[in-house]
């Protein structure tokens, strides 16, 4: 268990600047680091990096990206309207896998507002 906890960020960059383009290193995160950003910091590359990566387990906190597919551990693709909550205010969670080429584990949290 971690005994203290550090705020690294947010780190500024010029607004002109393409967010894939950004100078932040995602490598110096520490062990038990979680990431939070926004959906221009999308890219499942970037998140099996955090993931996966050399100093420990990491964690990252990111909106689906429009389009992006969600699979079983079996390989087949989760329709994501089918599981939608009915009602306002309900959640419904789901393991699933993210990206094909890597396969990345991840846990989807949805929550109904309409």
């Amino acid at each position: 268990m971690y005994s203290t906890l550090e705020l690294i960020g947010p780190r500024l960059s010029n607004g002109r600047t393409n967010d894939h383009k950004s100078p932040f290193e995602i490598e110096e995160l520490p062990e038990g680091s979680l990431y939070i950003a926004d959906l221009g910091f999308f890219a499942i590359e970037r998140f099996f990096r955090i993931a996966k990566g050399k100093s420990g387990k990491r964690y990252f906190v990111s909106r689906l990206q429009p389009k992006t597919n969600l699979y079983h551990r079996r390989g087949h693709c989760i329709e994501l309207a089918g599981i939608l909550p009915k009602q306002v205010g309900q959640v419904r969670e789901l393991g699933a896998v993210i990206g094909q080429k890597n396969g990345l584990p991840v846990r989807v949290i949805r929550l109904s507002t309409k």
